[in-house]
């Protein structure tokens, strides 16, 4: 098995290589399982990674910024877009050739089945039930009465005094 490492450090670690060749063995002959290459040849090979890691870093970076802009230009542009569609639906609401000629189709009304609509009725009311959800008229009819005490409370016998079961404090102070 092959561990590649990343691509900045294989371009390094290439371009390393590749000055060493060049110092302490140009126009040498190296031996490399089994197959024999001059200096010049390994040379040229490991540039040409070097070249096309470099190559492909520039072509992410332009491929990352243009994915950027893109996505700037969808959020700007997108809201513009689905307005235009809505009036354009408004406009020609029923002319289906003008809707085709803006790529659009008509929008569909749902149809129920009988079965479907009493269980939709059903589902509704029991929902509203259980909710305890009321209309307009029906919140208008509810009355509140405020019970009126049977004797006034005084504000002093509300209050009670607090007695702690601790000992006593002064007791100890003397």
């Amino acid at each position: 098995m092959v561990t590649r490492l990343n691509r900045v450090a294989l371009d390094h670690s290439l371009n390393l290589l590749v000055a060493g060749i060049e110092k302490h063995l140009a126009g040498a002959s190296l031996v490399v399982a089994t197959t024999t290459y001059s200096s010049a040849t390994l040379v040229t090979s490991f540039q040409s990674l070097t070249t096309a890691i470099q190559a492909t870093a520039t072509a992410k970076a332009a491929y990352q910024a243009a994915v950027k802009e893109e996505d700037a230009l969808f959020t700007k542009i997108m809201p513009l877009v689905s307005g235009v569609r809505a009036l354009v639906y408004q406009m020609y609401a029923g002319a289906i050739d003008t809707l085709a000629d803006f790529g659009l189709t008509p929008h569909k009304k749902a149809v129920l089945t009988p079965e479907e609509r009493a269980a939709s009725i059903a589902k509704a009311k029991a929902t509203r039930a259980a909710r305890h959800t009321m209309g307009k008229n029906q919140k208008k009819a509810i009355t509140g009465s405020v019970p009126t005490p049977a004797s006034p409370v005084s504000p002093a016998s509300s209050v009670s005094p607090v007695v702690s079961a601790g000992t006593n404090n002064a007791a100890k102070a003397s």
